[in-house]
């Protein structure tokens, strides 16, 4: 039982790990590049428009 709680506690901070990486590298070239920033302006406005209409 102990076992499968270990391999279950790996798996799922490995799928955090994969969630909060892109996000972070997202941000992080957010920050510097302007054409990143745009593109993430743009996703979110799309988003909300599909969602909200």
């Amino acid at each position: 039982m102990k076992k499968k709680h270990n391999i279950l506690n790996i798996i799922l901070s490995i799928i955090q790990i994969i969630f909060i990486l892109p996000a972070l590298i997202l941000e992080n070239l957010a920050k510097k590049k302007m054409g990143v920033i745009r593109y993430l302006i743009f996703k979110k406005e799309e988003f909300s428009s599909g969602i909200f209409n």
